[in-house]
């Protein structure tokens, strides 16, 4: 069984603008971009290279970066313990975690009261009725990670449960997309592959020694009080 045990807290936040959720896995502080964002929702993995490629370093989303498998892997299983069993999980912890993670990073697709009524086995063998479904579905990998360079491939990972009635009633969990790292098999795209539901899962490291915007802000208007009391003292 997959279980991450290092996990300190996750959130929120708007950072200059733009959304990103803020945790801390294995003693690192990271700040991942919110999927339904416009500069990457929609866009394929080669467009989004190209975009972070031209940011100025005084862009509000300098540092953004493709997460590598194994941070996927970690985020998700932050989220949820996985069991190694490929397909949907009828559990109320594994249905939780993937609404979780909707609140948090926001989904890419989302279908209801379909008609007629689809069907899905789960991994018990169970079938299961639904009339709709959400999805996160992402783009991630480190360069190269999922093919070389003249494969030009890119990784594809979901979050994805399946509804009924507006209720889940199981929770898509599968070691080809994300959820397990070591997998002999990923399932990869072209990197000019894009599609309206697809976003990419970008993330970048946020050292607590570093100051941030509001910190440094009122770093200086401290060092500025203190240069008028020293002037006003001479």
């Amino acid at each position: 069984m997959k279980r991450l045990l290092s996990v300190v807290f996750m959130f929120g936040l708007i950072v200059n603008g733009h959304a990103s959720v803020l945790n801390t896995l294995d003693g690192t502080d990271y700040e991942w971009l919110e999927l339904t964002d416009v500069n990457i929702k929609g866009k394929s993995r080669a467009q989004v290279d190209a975009w972070l490629a031209g940011l100025m370093i005084d862009s509000e989303y300098y540092g953004y970066q493709f997460a590598s498998k194994a941070q996927t892997e970690r985020l998700l299983l932050s989220y949820a313990s996985f069991d190694g069993r490929n397909g949907f999980n009828t559990s109320t912890a594994a249905i939780a975690a993937s609404e979780q993670f909707f609140l948090d990073f926001g989904y890419t697709l989302h279908s209801e009261l379909l008609v007629p009524q689809q069907t899905q086995y789960d991994v018990d063998g169970n079938l299961l009725t639904h009339d709709g479904d959400t999805m996160s579905a992402f783009w991630y990998g480190s360069n190269n990670e999922c093919g070389d360079i003249n494969t030009q491939k890119v990784c594809y990972g979901t979050v994805q449960t399946l509804n009924l009635n507006g209720t889940g009633i199981a929770a898509r969990q599968d070691a080809r997309y994300g959820w397990d790292d070591s997998y002999p098999f990923q399932y990869t795209y072209s990197n000019s592959t894009s599609a309206f539901y697809i976003s990419s899962l970008l993330v970048k490291v946020k050292p607590s020694s570093v100051f941030d915007a509001s910190s440094l802000s009122l770093f200086a208007f401290g060092l500025l009080g203190l240069f008028g009391v020293a002037r006003r003292k001479a």
